[in-house]
């Protein structure tokens, strides 16, 4: 077996340990990388160089973290020996009788930057792409070779609790800031800095004060409010770095091995290691599910320059493709400013694309994007043009969210080669995109929207054609029975508080008024047919119409919003005072199950029709869609870790006070047997 880990010594006595995983892209700490760098670190024991300098031979990574695909394997007694294993390596790297420096040209994350802060001194490349940080706290679990320890020593226990509780990287530049590194360098600098940095003596932070407990103390109550019921890592993390404060390296070392081994049992640890795998595993589902080999693209054409047709450009162009957008021509210069503004942003040449209003200059591309109005006879009426425009092998993709794409595959006359590929906005942050297949597309225009998707770095889901595919159709009855809610009476703004407690990035009037309620509204229209009384326009939602309550672009929706940005939007009362019911407050779990529920019940109905047949999916979809708490699991998740006789009865008690449309899908009750 080859090793992960290669010594050399120079003329000039300066050792060298190079980090290189045989055939793989980015070093991690696997048995194998372990075993190979306490061989490493026992020659160089035998050889006292007058210095030890650690680097990656991996261009985008130092080590990127523990091997978790080994970690998930281990029974808990094989984790805890793991764990004493790879700090006891770390000791013997720390106690060295010579200057030892880690050399981060690339990601240092989890155990990379553990394995760093085992050096004396560190450099990093002065590159913004470059990370360093423990984010294992997003997985629900906290570092287990020391990172907490030595982190705490190294800047001090409030830093430290910063840095850890969050999971948050820094940039190199941020890191030399907070005192994790000790100097950042030009790539090409980097060694000559590490050889300065020999010399120089290791920093540890300054004693902390009498107060530095209660401070910490303090700390772990707020993460303990915040994160009830939730994931219990960050107060477990906080409650390390005090035991480090309050009695010791060696006490703290034992408290992070003991507390990754107990936070991986957590449903949240549990839920948020399932995430990382489902994450790992979307792209090869998916061109799996695509059943074909996938075309090459090198020019994309978008029609519509709005924000998610900029914002479909902005990611091509980014990715590296050719793209020509066409927006009509009293808009066109706008939408070119915009776009061009955006990119010039991130630092991103503009030269790889244009904004035309000549539809024709799209002939040429190899797939093309529409992205206009949400208006079926608009849409129609385009592809039909582009199918005299195209070339032949193109792919012709929708990104509607609602409607049908096999409505608009008749409009052509191969429909063979139309494909849904549906963006969320803004499209440069959202990770998910569906593949949408209706019934007459290829495996080979499946196979080739999968890949597309895959170069941009999103993750795709494949899904077959229905109402509101896989996102919007578990996110509408549950926008929609919110509304029901408040029309009872309950105030937009607890119900928006009590949905952002259970696990949403924002509650249901927030996330309506971001979107536009004649979005909405045409979304709805568009889906009732299908779903029937589950989403409708409702009163509360006419109300907002009628007064012309838009949402955030018209300053005015469920929410009035300043022109300061800094200042809270506050209730809408022309919109609210119709409906809320000062005596009509509800607790949290009633809200929560008025609201969400719905969405559990249509993600079985999902099932039950096979839009997909996963289960894996649908959880994806409505993490990296809706941006569920990753912790939650998903909704398919959150149903089976409540218990299906549990949620089904909540609904029967639903339905039996507010309408049948709330009784539970037949399919509930096959969810468990689904996510086998």
């Amino acid at each position: 077996m080859s090793s992960c880990v290669r010594y050399t010594r120079d003329q000039n006595n300066l050792a060298t340990l190079t980090l290189d995983m045989p055939g793989k892209s980015v070093n991690t700490l696997s048995r194998q990388m372990w075993t190979d760098l306490d061989a490493a670190i026992s020659q160089a024991e035998r050889d006292n160089p007058r210095g030890l300098l650690i680097v990656s031979a991996k261009p985008r990574t130092f080590i990127a973290g523990a091997d978790l695909f080994e970690l998930r394997a281990m029974t808990d007694e094989e984790l805890d020996r793991y764990l004493a294993e790879g700090q006891r390596i770390l000791n013997r790297l720390e106690s060295l009788a010579f200057p030892t420096v880690a050399v981060v040209a690339g990601d240092a994350l989890g155990g990379g930057l553990e394995v760093a802060l085992a050096c004396r001194r560190r450099v990093a490349a002065d590159d913004p792409a470059v990370k360093l940080g423990l984010p294992e706290v997003q997985l629900g679990l906290c570092p287990g070779w020391g990172g907490t320890v030595r982190l705490t020593r190294l800047i001090g226990a409030e830093k430290a609790l910063a840095i850890a509780t969050s999971g948050k990287p820094l940039a190199p530049a941020d890191a030399l800031k907070a005192g994790i590194v000790d100097a950042i360098a030009p790539r090409e600098k980097l060694l000559s800095v590490a050889e300065g940095l020999l010399a120089g003596e290791s920093r540890s932070a300054p004693a902390e004060g009498g107060g530095a407990l209660a401070a910490i103390d303090q700390s772990i109550a707020d993460l303990e409010k915040r994160n009830t019921s939730a994931n219990p890592a960050p107060a477990r993390i906080a409650r390390i770095i005090r035991a480090t404060v309050e009695k010791g390296s060696q006490v703290g070392f034992d408290a992070e091995r003991v507390g990754l081994v107990e936070l991986r049992k957590t449903k949240a640890g549990q839920n948020l290691l399932r995430l990382f795998f489902l994450r790992q595993s979307a792209k090869k589902d998916a061109a799996t599910a695509a059943g074909a080999a996938p075309g090459k693209i090198e020019t994309v054409g978008v029609i519509g320059g709005g924000m998610m047709g900029g914002g479909i450009v902005h990611v091509l162009v980014k990715a590296g493709f050719k793209v020509v957008c066409v927006e009509a021509e009293a808009v066109a210069p706008t939408a070119a400013a915009r776009i061009k503004a955006a990119l010039e942003k991130e630092g991103l040449s503009a030269d790889r694309h244009e904004v035309t209003s000549e539809m024709e200059k799209v002939g040429g591309c190899d797939l093309i994007i529409e992205a206009i109005s949400e208006s079926l006879p608009a849409k129609e009426e385009l592809f039909k043009k582009l199918d005299s425009i195209a070339k032949v092998s193109a792919i012709l993709a929708t990104n509607t969210s609602s409607l049908s794409v096999a409505k608009l595959a008749n409009a052509v006359n191969d429909a063979s080669r139309v494909v849904g590929l549906h963006f969320f906005n803004p499209v440069p942050k959202m990770p998910l995109v569906e593949i949408v297949r209706q019934p007459c597309s290829s495996p080979f225009a499946v196979a080739t929207a999968v890949a597309l998707a895959t170069q941009l770095g999103k993750t795709p889901i494949v899904c077959n054609d229905a109402p509101g595919f896989i996102v919007n159709r578990v996110l509408m009855p549950y926008l929609s029975e919110s509304m029901r809610l408040a029309e009872d009476g309950v105030a937009i703004e607890r119900i928006d508080a009590a949905v952002r407690r259970w696990g949403m990035p924002m509650g249901p009037f927030e996330l309506l008024d971001q979107i536009g309620l004649d979005v909405m509204a045409g979304i709805f229209a568009a889906l009732e047919p299908h779903l029937g009384e589950r989403v409708r326009v409702g009163p509360l939602m006419c109300a907002a119409l009628e007064a012309k309550s838009l949402g955030r672009k018209t300053k005015r929706g469920f929410y009035v919003y300043p022109d300061d940005r800094a200042a809270k939007p506050q209730v809408n009362p022309s919109v609210a005072a119709g409906f809320a019911k000062p005596d009509m407050k509800p607790e949290d779990e009633a809200i929560q199950d008025r609201c969400l529920l719905p969405m559990a019940n249509e993600a079985a109905r999902v099932l039950e029709e096979k839009v997909t047949e996963s289960v894996d999916a649908i959880d994806l979809a409505t993490i990296t869609g809706l941006g569920m708490a990753g912790w939650r699991g998903g909704i398919v998740r959150y149903v089976l870790d409540t218990g299906v006789s549990i949620i089904a009865s909540k609904l029967q008690a639903l339905a039996a006070a507010h309408g049948d449309r709330l009784n539970p899908s037949d399919y509930l009750w096959k969810m468990a047997e689904a996510a086998r």
